[in-house]
């Protein structure tokens, strides 16, 4: 289908009209929906305390568990988003959020050490494709300019997630006891019920395509659609590659390897960071106040970051590299200070630097890829990331066992992001000139790819000259 044609002298409509109909109406659903997906994928952490009592789990098993989620979300993320880009984003992302809320329900069946391996395995297999399936549909209904922040503002979500788990995990962890339950079942049976109720909220709300937008009239439909295309075109014309390629792509390769190294650090802090405040000896409820903070405090920050990120475009290498660096040597401090207070203060500035990675990071990527290429490349960097998303969990549990400190631990999962920086800064200037935007071809099974050979491929390079003097 053409793109309609737009004649700005003909119409009263504004670029920012549409961005904000689209912000109002879109960003809500999607910020709860990532809301509700962190506090399952977390909740476990705020468990761990009770369900240790109750089965007297290790830390390496505890954190193997937990992390076991990654390995089943890894193998299944591509597959899922592949069907996305099939079925749709209302459909399949709400089907997402109604099994992930049922099996998350079901970890309150947990008997001991095998059926948690299992349903963590399978909460995975669940939520695989949501997060990566809505940075797709952002692609779907935002120009690559204002994606940065609107990423800031979803991501959001996550540390929210985080310091509200933290607070209301423990009155129903008091639950303990009450109608013949403990009090980690009863944590994971109500924070399930929202998931659940969400899947028809986002079904209900969710327009299939922005041509379907009950809130968009005709003439902001005629110029959105004309601002993703003006954005295509400033990439270039594409050029027939196979599918199988994008994968192998060395951009998506360096990109994937860097979420890799950050996931270690984020996911490793997120699922421990409440054994480390119980540590402290200040009983439940002061637990969860004290692990609430840090992820507070990213939460404020994160949309001033966003936004500088979309002023400076051709510089979100070097934020991403930037926040990865401060993450890397805050976590590494934690290891010479003892006082909590000081502790708590480097803990807030890693988790501040873990979410201000991806927004740069996301909207740099997404700038790469279109189409079913974007749902299988975003799909392999979100994969490839949850590897490291295992391994984080299970590192702090090892070394928590082997040597009986978690500030040593924090040591250890800081190379995972120090890693992530060296790869940023070490990722090639050809690699990232030539890095081509990738695009499925329906009628081939081919995606295209456009760059250096195509007629803005100059116009690309000299963005990308321009960003490198930024960032030096």
């Amino acid at each position: 289908m053409s793109t309609p044609l737009y004649n700005p002298a003909a119409t009263s409509v504004t670029e920012q009209a549409v961005m904000g109909k689209i912000f109002r109406h879109l960003l809500p659903i999607m910020m709860i929906g990532y809301f509700i997906a962190f506090l399952d994928r977390v909740n476990i952490g705020f468990a761990a305390t009770q369900m240790h009592r109750d089965f007297g789990f290790s830390a390496t098993v505890y954190g193997f568990g937990a992390g076991l989620f990654f390995i089943s979300y890894f193998l299944f993320e591509i597959p899922s988003n592949l069907a996305l880009r099939r079925f749709g984003a209302r459909l399949w992302i709400s089907r997402i959020m109604l099994t992930w809320g049922v099996v998350s329900a079901l970890t309150a069946m947990v008997v001991g050490e095998k059926s948690f391996y299992f349903i963590r395995f399978l909460l995975g297999a669940a939520e695989a494709g949501f997060f990566p399936g809505i940075i797709f549909t952002m692609t779907l209904w935002l120009p690559s300019a204002y994606r940065a922040r609107m990423i800031a503002i979803f991501y959001i979500a996550s540390p929210v997630a985080i310091a509200f788990g933290a607070v209301i995990s423990a009155p129903l962890l008091a639950l303990d006891g009450t109608w013949g339950l403990w009090g980690w079942q009863w944590l994971f049976i109500v924070e399930a019920i929202p998931a659940v109720v969400m899947a028809g909220v986002f079904w209900r709300y969710m327009p299939s395509s922005s041509e379907k937008a009950p809130w968009l009239n005709a003439e902001e439909k005629v110029l959105l659609a004309a601002l993703l295309e003006k954005d295509r075109a400033n990439i270039g014309q594409p050029k027939p590659l196979p599918l199988s390629k994008v994968f192998a792509h060395p951009g998506v390769l360096w990109l994937s390897a860097c979420y890799f190294g950050l996931q270690i650090s984020g996911m490793g802090l997120a699922l421990f960071l409440p054994q480390i405040v119980a540590g402290f000896g200040k009983g439940i409820g002061w637990t969860g106040i004290i692990t609430s903070i840090p992820y507070a405090f990213a939460a404020v920050a994160l949309p001033f970051w966003g936004r500088y990120s979309d002023a400076h475009p051709n510089s979100r290498r070097g934020h991403t590299a930037t926040a990865s660096a401060f993450l890397a040597l805050s976590l590494a401090a934690c290891v010479f200070t003892k006082t909590p207070a000081v502790m708590i203060v480097l803990i807030s500035i890693a988790a501040f630097c873990n979410y201000a990675f991806a927004p740069p990071f996301f909207a740099f990527s997404s700038t790469l890829m279109s189409g079913a290429a974007a749902a299988a490349g975003l799909a392999m960097i979100n994969s490839v990331g949850a590897l490291g998303a295992f391994v984080g969990p299970f590192v702090m549990g090892w070394v928590r066992d082997t040597t009986g400190s978690y500030t040593i631990g924090l040591l250890a999962i800081s190379s995972g992001v120090a890693f992530s920086c060296i790869a940023l800064l070490a990722l090639r200037r050809e690699t990232l000139i030539g890095t081509p935007q990738l695009q499925i071809s329906p009628l081939s099974g081919q995606s295209r790819f456009s760059g250096q050979d195509a007629p803005h491929g100059r116009q690309q390079e000299e963005n990308e000259e321009k960003g490198a003097r930024d960032e030096r």
